[in-house]
Parts: structure tokens; sequence; C-alpha cells
């Protein structure tokens, strides 16, 4: 496998679950970034996990948008 240099990357998934290749509604994300098969506790959603802030607070920025930006 060839070395890849990653040093100049802003955000690096450490985990994935493969490639999409279609485009993604809000609740496709959300299964993506769960890692478990059960729904979230009732009143919340995955963006309310650590992960999921995680993913608000780190990415958003990176797409332009204010940390912690709705998942909408």
């Amino acid at each position: 496998m060839a070395e890849v240099d990653v040093e100049g990357l802003r955000l690096i998934d450490h985990h994935c679950h493969g490639v999409v290749k279609a485009d993604l509604d809000l609740a496709g994300f959300e299964n993506l970034i769960a890692e478990s098969s059960d729904p979230p506790p009732r009143g919340t959603s995955r963006f309310d996990s650590p992960l999921g802030l995680a993913v608000r607070r780190w990415c958003a920025p990176v797409l332009g948008l204010e940390p912690f930006a709705s998942p909408q």
C-alpha cells in the first residue's frame, strides 16, 4: 500500500463505514455517524452524542459554517 502524506489535512476520519456514492438525507447521514443500530434516546438525535457534537464543532467550520451549526 502506498504511503499517503496527511500532514496538511485538516480533518481525518479514522473510522469509516465505507464510501457513499449517493446524496444522503439527514437520517442517512445520522445513521453513518452512529456506532449503534439502536435509535438515539427519545428527544435526541445522533448529533447529541459525543461524535455528533464533534462533527458539528469541527466539521461545520470546514464547510464555512459556525461551530455547532444546526444539523439541518
